[in-house]
């Protein structure tokens, strides 16, 4: 009976965070999650290569995780993902405290799953007033970066992406960063007076 029903197209989602919904998240939550969170936004990368970080893809001198071409999306090349700081020091606590096996895990003691990273940002939803998806924080950090004037090409390397097709179709979210916008506009006129 639905053979004939036409499928609505699919829409994009908004996926950005602003600095104060962030602190907002930060405040609504502890412990591991709120690590995993934080490493997430100071590194952009995808929550199944933060579930699958072992000591083994912690390459100190590179100040970097390197996951080889064979543990990478797309298994073509190894994915590098480059630490801040704050990511290298959460890293640096987590190998001391877990030389074998995954990184991140939950409160007791357990790898993290899709569906548990899932259950815990409903909850955390559900605390702070709007959506919270892992992916989101992907797409903010991609965001911010552009805004914060770092070139197409770089952030897409951060991200583990080949080109800049899937950066400017799926994550580049810089209309809703309306501050940015308007400086923009003031930028692209110049000194036009208009």
């Amino acid at each position: 009976p639905i053979k004939g029903i036409e499928k609505p197209k699919a829409t994009a989602r908004e996926c950005y965070i602003s600095p104060e919904q962030f602190k907002t998240i930060l405040a609504n939550t502890r412990g591991q999650f709120r690590e995993f969170l934080v490493f997430a936004r100071a590194t952009g990368a995808r929550p199944q290569e933060i579930r699958a970080i072992e000591a083994r893809h912690f390459d100190r001198k590179l100040k970097a995780i390197v996951f080889p071409r064979e543990e990478s999306k797309g298994k073509r090349t190894q994915r590098v993902i480059p630490l801040t700081p704050k990511a290298f020091a959460i890293i640096e606590r987590l190998v001391e405290r877990w030389p074998t096996g995954k990184l991140f895990r939950n409160s007791k003691d357990r790898p993290w799953t899709t569906f548990a990273i899932t259950c815990a940002c409903r909850r955390l939803s559900e605390k702070v007033g709007f959506h919270v998806i892992a992916y989101a924080i992907r797409h903010t950090f991609a965001t911010d970066a552009l805004v914060n004037g770092v070139d197409p090409i770089t952030v897409a390397n951060m991200m583990g992406h080949k080109d800049l097709k899937m950066l400017m179709e799926t994550y580049s979210k810089i209309q809703v960063r309306q501050d940015h916008m308007q400086a923009a506009i003031m930028k692209a006129v110049g000194d036009m007076g208009v």
